[in-house]
């Protein structure tokens, strides 16, 4: 069995950070791995498009709203490494300079 911890500390924090439940955590966590059903999934870009609202981001723009939001720092490097969307990251630098 592996230890979950750090996944656990890093979506508490997180939660803490962004003023989110620590269910909401837990779906954006599930929700980027594929693993909710359709009805959480859509949960889980309710919670994404609440906190793009929160920090002005323009759900709108070319750019996608995750990107925008890694870019704003919103979500901290290890985030992006738990989420899977470091990639997401190194795109939105790439494309910004």
């Amino acid at each position: 069995m592996s230890d979950n911890t750090p996944i656990l500390k890093t979506l508490t924090a997180m939660a803490e950070r962004l003023s989110l439940s620590s269910n909401q955590a837990l779906l954006l966590f599930a929700g980027a791995h594929g693993w909710l059903n359709m009805e959480m999934t859509v949960a889980s870009v309710t919670v994404l498009h609440q906190l793009a609202k929160d920090h002005d981001v323009d759900l709108y723009e070319e750019e996608p709203f995750l990107a925008q939001l890694i870019a704003r720092g919103v979500f901290t490097p290890e985030e992006c490494v738990l989420f899977g969307w470091s990639r997401v990251k190194k795109e939105a630098l790439h494309d910004g300079q």
